[in-house]
């Protein structure tokens, strides 16, 4: 192999090579090639030098692998409305993040951005927008599969080619039936993305995922009935528990009374509590 203190050819580093076809990609976005002189067409990286084999395993090759575009995916404003801010809800992974929020009834429409660093290129096999509906299931909650899809559509946005500088590209995904309302759970979670996805050759694809909420307004019932209830032990003690009505609202409060019919036995203490449960499976 020739050889000086800051090139090395191809074979330098061959104890790295997966595949013939990464491996060059690799090199090529992570070095300069010498196209003049006695070392004409031989690769340069600082770290590449004669007897300082150590150096090699500094270089970070999954960052610059490959001349990777940078993908922003933006989703309209409209219909849906931006949703931030803090929550202690540890179950939900977009605390933090700023999400759009639509209704079942509107499409989910946005914008993605392709940027290249100035002066590179990126060939590619094909650019997509994928729309996912999805429910997942907890590990050791389900022994089933861990995701169902219910909503699986796709675009192609741009064919195989070349990227050069910034691109922005509009996608659309109309009249797409949202039956399910968006939910983080314990157990499950119902989510809504959108995957875009940049093919290359040889080399896994570039992606980026950007989740939606979807939320499906009820509707209030025209007739909301008390409920009346009774329990207790025969003989001993009986309960009746009166609601003023059967649905609430989230922002409602539940008001009632609890009246004791019969009581033959001491009470040392009583508790109310509200309680959330969760329910999952098949069928």
């Amino acid at each position: 192999v020739k050889t000086n203190d800051c090139t090395c050819r191809l074979a330098a580093l061959s104890h790295h090579i997966v595949s013939p076809y990464v491996f060059i990609l690799q090199l090529q976005n992570i070095t300069t090639r010498v196209s003049s002189g006695v070392e004409m067409g031989s690769y340069y990286h600082p770290n590449f030098q004669r007897g300082k084999p150590h150096l090699i395993h500094l270089i970070n090759t999954n960052t610059a692998l490959p001349q990777d575009a940078a993908i922003m995916s933006t989703l309209s404003a409209y219909p849906g409305f931006p949703m931030g801010g803090n929550n202690n809800n540890n179950n939900n992974p977009n605390v933090g993040k700023r999400i759009m929020v639509y209704s079942c009834h509107h499409d989910t429409e946005g914008e993605v951005t392709l940027q290249m660093p100035h002066g590179k290129k990126l060939d590619h096999m094909g650019i997509q927008v994928k729309f996912f509906g999805r429910i997942d299931m907890e590990a050791g909650a389900h022994e089933g599969r861990p995701h169902y899809d219910f909503i699986s559509l796709s675009k192609e946005l741009v064919p195989p080619g070349s990227l050069f500088d910034v691109r922005t590209i509009p996608f659309n995904f109309r009249g797409v039936e949202k039956i399910h309302e968006s939910y983080h759970g314990r157990n499950v979670s119902v989510k809504y993305f959108v995957l875009v996805s940049v093919q290359r050759q040889w080399l896994p694809p570039i992606t980026q995922e950007h989740e939606v909420l979807v939320q499906i307004p009820g509707i209030e019932p025209p007739i909301n009935e008390p409920i009346k209830m009774e329990v207790g032990i025969e003989d001993c003690l009986h309960i009746e528990f009166q609601y003023e009505k059967r649905c609430y609202h989230l922002h409602d409060v539940i008001v009632g009374k609890i009246n004791f019919l019969l009581v033959r036995i001491k009470i040392k203490h009583m508790e109310l509590a509200v309680i959330r449960r969760e329910t999952s499976g098949e069928g």
